[in-house]
């Protein structure tokens, strides 16, 4: 098995719950490169451990019964691999409209700033079924500004005579419509 800080052996794990989850990816893709069996995965992983993280897993029932599925299950519970899947919540995407409301968008640029930030959240969670697609348009809509907003109503209604103004523009339209509106290439741009 290779040294550590060689190429084809992982990073040394620190304990940080948001490397966990790749630490014991990369280190079981190395053993099953090099033929380790099971037990042997156990007494080897200190190797590529920092010294506090090392104490701990030496105290581990897991690593004294020499058990490798017991103790990666052990080392992604304690160190807290489940944090690192819980990036945002609803009050993440909340705090981004609002903050976002405030700011007057006025060009392309300032459009998709909002826009990759509100994505990232939203998208996020919305995979996670923490919200749905109405509720991710809706916060869209809710991070524009008043003056904005009311343009980009404007503009829907013009083309969807039909709309009903309890529902909310998709998300879709109404980005449709900011490109449209703060393009680049208008002649009075």
């Amino acid at each position: 098995m290779p040294l550590l800080g060689a190429r084809s052996a992982p990073t040394k794990f620190k304990g940080k719950h948001d490397s966990v989850k790749r630490f014991i990816r990369q280190y079981k893709q190395m053993c099953a490169v090099y033929n380790v069996p099971g037990p042997e995965r156990c007494k080897r992983i200190i190797d590529y451990c920092s010294t506090a993280v090392t104490r701990f897993i030496e105290s581990l029932d897991s690593f004294v019964d020499s058990n490798w599925d017991l103790l990666e299950e052990d080392i992604l519970t304690y160190y807290d691999a489940e944090l690192s899947e819980l990036r945002y919540l609803i009050s993440d995407l909340d705090k981004l409209t609002d903050r976002w409301h405030q700011e007057t968008i006025h060009n392309l640029k300032k459009f998709k700033r909002f826009e990759v930030d509100f994505l990232t959240v939203s998208n996020w969670l919305l995979r996670k079924g923490k919200i749905t697609k109405d509720e991710q348009h809706t916060k869209f809509w809710y991070g524009l500004n008043d003056k904005l907003r009311e343009a980009v109503e404007a503009h829907y209604l013009a083309t969807h005579p039909w709309y009903d103004p309890r529902k909310v523009i998709p998300r879709s339209d109404v980005a449709k419509i900011i490109y449209n509106m703060f393009t680049r290439e208008r002649f009075d741009a």
